[in-house]
C-alpha cells in the first residue's frame, strides 16, 4: 500500500460490499495511528524504521469506529482491539 491512491482504492472495494471490518496485511507503513476520513478510518501500525514491509491494520467503517473502546500496536505486525457489542440477541 505505499503506492498513491492504493489506500482510497482498496476502502472502495471494502465500501462497495458494505463490510464494516477488514484486516490488512503487509500494509508497508512506517510507525503506527489512525487515519480517520468521512465514512470509514484505518488503524495501522509497522515498524518504526521506514522498511517498505510488513505492517497491519484495520479498515474499519464507522458504526465499527464508535465501538472501539480502545487499541494497541504491540509489535510491528501486531494490533490488538477492543471492541464493544452484543450477542444480537
Amino acid at each position: 500500500m505505499l503506492q498513491p491512491g492504493k489506500m482510497m482504492e482498496i476502502a472502495d472495494e471494502v465500501l462497495k460490499l458494505v463490510i464494516d471490518l477488514v484486516a490488512l496485511q503487509e500494509i508497508r507503513w512506517q510507525g503506527h495511528g489512525e487515519i480517520n476520513k468521512k465514512i470509514f478510518t484505518v488503524i495501522y501500525s509497522g515498524p518504526e524504521n521506514r522498511t517498505g514491509q510488513y505492517g497491519t491494520g484495520f479498515i474499519i467503517s464507522r458504526k465499527v469506529k464508535e465501538n472501539i473502546l480502545e487499541w494497541d500496536q504491540l509489535m510491528r505486525d501486531y494490533v490488538e482491539s477492543e471492541l464493544e457489542g452484543n450477542s444480537g440477541t
